[in-house]
């Protein structure tokens, strides 16, 4: 598959723990980092802001077997030329998600794959300036094992790129199923979502909370999308039809398909996006109450919803 769009990222967690198990990763701003006889960590959230951010990583073995279930707590400095500075401790917490991803295999044949993806999340990192950041890990495995896992390097920019939180988010007027033959010309899941009915743009009109999935089951790098688009599916029924559901695939799904490119829509540049997947809630104004990079649980979606129901 190649990829033609400069400005969207697609080395996702499954490939930077492919990467591990044949070259060791120096540490770096924003990218995995190793330890010859411990743990590497791997950063899920590349666009940290200045604010409260919702900080996920993984932590891999050598042989890129993802650690679960560990005891990890976080030290989070900032760092000024040859100076380190210490700023707040956290503790993360493990969450896991399944859901199925097609794949295409050489034959042209689509098969699917169960897919668990487990992470670790601190939910309201604080970052109080801008700058180059790193994290400490303290970690102990579920059996009491203690896990020496290298620094992990990151860059916290002054603003988001993708659209922030209470911001109003673009009229996106993308395609739905009554604008097209079948609704596999919008969606690579291998079964309807039923997130196909409302663009953004009509979504907005309704001055209901709505979701809007960037996702793309089919063509993932970082193998993701499946288990978050079929997490958000298993609770849009919870919440019809109080809650709009809306999903967009980020690339153009016919260059995809019949060229093998993956080149990112001008709709997903509108939003500022430059990895997959990502998911954001707005609330009945419109305005973004929650966005989550990469992996995110129904759980997590599901508070974002009820808060703003309950309101």
């Amino acid at each position: 598959m190649e990829v033609v769009s400069g400005n969207f990222r697609l080395v996702g967690w499954s490939l930077a723990v492919m990467l591990l198990v044949i070259a060791s990763i120096s540490c770096n701003t924003g990218e995995t980092t190793s330890s010859e006889d411990g743990y590497d960590s791997i950063l899920g959230t590349r666009d940290l802001n200045v604010g409260e951010n919702r900080f996920t990583f993984v932590i891999a073995s050598r042989d890129g077997q993802i650690i679960e279930n560990a005891d990890v707590e976080l030290q989070f400095q900032i760092h000024e030329g040859e100076v380190t500075r210490p700023k707040f401790v956290s503790t993360a917490i493990y969450r896991e998600i399944k859901g199925i991803t097609p794949h295409v295999h050489p034959d042209s044949e689509i098969h699917e794959h169960i897919d668990a993806r487990g992470f670790y999340v601190v939910d309201n990192a604080l970052f109080d300036e801008m700058g180059v950041w790193s994290v400490s890990f303290v970690a102990s495995s579920a059996a009491g094992e203690g896990l020496g896992v290298r620094d992990l390097a990151f860059n916290v920019n002054e603003t988001s790129a993708a659209i922030s939180i209470g911001a109003r988010p673009p009229a996106t007027e993308n395609l739905i199923v009554s604008d097209v033959v079948s609704v596999d010309e919008l969606c690579t899941r291998s079964s309807d979502d039923g997130m196909h009915h409302f663009s953004v743009s009509e979504a907005l009109e309704q001055r209901k909370p709505f979701v809007v999935a960037w996702a793309t089951p089919m063509f993932c790098a970082s193998t993701m999308c499946g288990p978050v688009l079929d997490a958000i599916v298993r609770i849009a029924n919870d919440y019809s039809p109080a809650v709009n559901f809306v999903h967009i695939e980020p690339f153009d799904l016919e260059l995809a398909r019949n060229e093998g490119r993956l080149v990112a829509s001008d709709l997903v540049m509108e939003w500022g996006i430059a990895s997959e997947p990502w998911v954001f809630v707005m609330d009945s104004n419109g305005q973004v109450v929650s966005q989550f990079e990469g992996l995110v649980t129904g759980d997590e979606i599901r508070s974002s919803l009820d808060l703003i129901l309950s309101d």
